[in-house]
């Protein structure tokens, strides 16, 4: 019932197609698999990190499906 309240999932799976289908935001698991295995590699090959943490930008994209719709007008009095 998207026209009063949409609902957006996260990590795009098989079952957010299934009816009513879910709008989904879809990360890029296997870049970020590999990201974590080069940064690993580079640790046990005995790099330093820079830093406490490392930040890695990972593409994501937004699955629209039945779940949203776009926002209803303000209805006036």
């Amino acid at each position: 019932m998207p026209e009063a309240l949409s609902v957006v999932g996260f990590d795009d799976t098989r079952a957010a197609g299934a009816y009513p289908a879910l709008t989904t935001v879809a990360r890029a698991c296997r870049e970020m698999g590999r990201a974590a295995m080069r940064l690993l590699a580079a640790q046990l090959g005995g790099e330093k990190p820079t830093a406490p943490t490392t930040q890695i930008e990972a593409p994501t994209r937004l699955i629209i499906r039945q779940s949203t719709a776009p926002p209803r007008t303000a209805e006036r009095s």
